[in-house]
């Protein structure tokens, strides 16, 4: 046990989750926007419909994740500072960058002679509200359809830096009230999806995910409060959306700190890049199905449309991760997590 906390990147199944999580949101976008590309009776159109479920995936993973690198850091309420700009350092350069490159994008499109829609305006309160992350509050829209779970994400960092001791309590009932406690909060929020507390018996998944990992939770009171929490999902968010996070969290929990084969491999190398896969996928691979829809004549140009927005994706994500996100993350380290 000492030997596997001791490494916070011993979970082997987590980067390949974030991989399927990904690319199923890219399927997502490029499929089942305003641009219809294939019928809707075809298989892919139809599989991609439930790609959106990869951000209730993230939301899970972020449960467990978050939670398990503050107990490797031996977290406590005095290091809150400390850990939340760790991960402002750690996140935010790859965001500003892919507003960056939304706003470029906007300005040529503006200038192109070809172009026939409204001039894009660039509004300064929307735009401020991006680095805050209040868009969703302000009734401001988003540059990029995605950013709105990176505004969850971010008021969960706020959340547990300040509950993760409520979560670490000695007594199993404290610890399972707390969790518990996500039941109430998430019904009392319900279609206040710019709240983290609609969300949170998706990450409270993650949370206790987390718990039977430490084995800091029994068999039976680990089986009641996953039946809970996600029947609650069910509930406050959809069947589709609770059914994504319950495997989600089965899966890290059955799988646990095994080795992955070589099968994996791909999967692990969009996980590695998921972060900046998931920023860049609309104004990259969206945009360029978007430019190239009318020029297609036949599925099978269709298909290798898909396939080039896909590819293009992942090549600008690629090089956005090792650009920024490489160099963030070793600017966040340099933050030590102090009290």
């Amino acid at each position: 046990m000492d030997k596997q906390l001791s490494n916070p990147h011993h979970i082997p199944i987590i980067t390949p989750l974030r991989g399927i999580a990904a690319v199923s949101v890219c399927f997502f976008h490029f499929l089942c926007g305003d641009y219809p590309l294939l019928p809707d009776d075809n298989w892919l159109e139809i599989a991609a419909s439930y790609g959106e479920r990869g951000v209730e995936a993230f939301f899970v993973i972020s449960g467990f994740v978050i939670p398990y690198s503050l107990h490797l850091k031996s977290y406590r309420p005095g290091k809150f500072f400390s850990f939340f700009l760790r991960r402002i350092k750690r996140l935010e350069p790859p965001y500003i960058a892919c507003i960056g490159i939304i706003l470029f994008n906007y300005a040529v499109l503006g200038i192109t002679p070809a172009f026939r829609g409204t001039p894009f305006h660039l509004d300064y309160g929307e735009l401020l509200s991006h680095f805050t992350y209040t868009n969703n509050i302000l009734a401001y829209p988003w540059l990029n359809p995605v950013f709105w779970t990176l505004a969850i994400e971010l008021q969960f960092y706020l959340f547990i830096g300040v509950c993760f001791p409520l979560l670490k309590k000695r007594k199993f009932e404290l610890r399972t009230l707390f969790l518990i406690a996500f039941i109430p909060l998430a019904f009392l929020f319900k279609g206040d999806y710019q709240y983290l507390f609609m969300w949170l018996p998706l990450f409270g998944l993650g949370m206790l995910s987390f718990l039977v990992y430490l084995r800091f939770l029994a068999d039976t009171h680990a089986l009641l409060l996953f039946l809970a929490l996600s029947l609650t999902s069910v509930h406050v968010v959809g069947l589709s959306q609770a059914l994504t996070g319950a495997v989600t969290a089965g899966i890290i929990i059955c799988f646990g700190n095994r080795p992955l084969g070589r099968g994996f491999s791909l999967l692990s190398f969009l996980g590695t890049i998921s972060y900046s896969l998931y920023l860049l996928h609309v104004p990259v691979g969206v945009r360029v199905i978007i430019l190239f829809q009318r020029s297609t004549d036949g599925m099978l140009s269709r298909y290798a449309l898909i396939l080039s927005a896909l590819l293009l994706s992942i090549s600008a994500a690629y090089l956005l991760w090792r650009l920024v996100e490489v160099p963030a993350r070793k600017w966040s380290r340099k933050e030590r997590i102090q009290a």
